[in-house]
């Protein structure tokens, strides 16, 4: 009996392990908790990464339209210091035709 510990009073004990069911595994435990984690991290860098992209997108349809209406009071400020209506008219009717901008009226009155 060299092979016997001492403690155990000459007899040997077998354990039989049975398999845990598959939900009360550490590994799977551990395994969709690190799951879990990882999609909420990954959806509030999503959320965030979405309102950057928005206010990003609105600050440059803001810019582009400051861009045009620049480029519209640049082209027609000369005729209308010279008070001339058709120069006006033709210089809107261009920039309209080229896609910047829908078709827009400017009313000249008389003075």
């Amino acid at each position: 009996m060299s092979g016997v510990p001492p403690c155990t009073g000459g007899r040997i004990w077998i354990l039989e392990m049975k398999p845990l069911p598959f939900g009360k595994r550490l590994a799977v435990r551990m395994g969709l908790a690190l799951c879990l984690g990882a999609a909420i991290i990954l959806w509030a860098a999503d959320q965030l990464s979405l309102r950057r992209q928005r206010v990003q997108l609105e600050e440059l349809v803001g810019v582009a339209a400051d861009r045009v209406a620049e480029t519209v009071r640049r082209a027609t400020r000369d005729g209308m210091l010279r008070n001339d209506r058709q120069a006006v008219n033709r210089i809107i009717e261009n920039i309209a035709a080229i896609g910047l901008t829908r078709p827009i009226t400017v009313a000249i009155g008389e003075n």
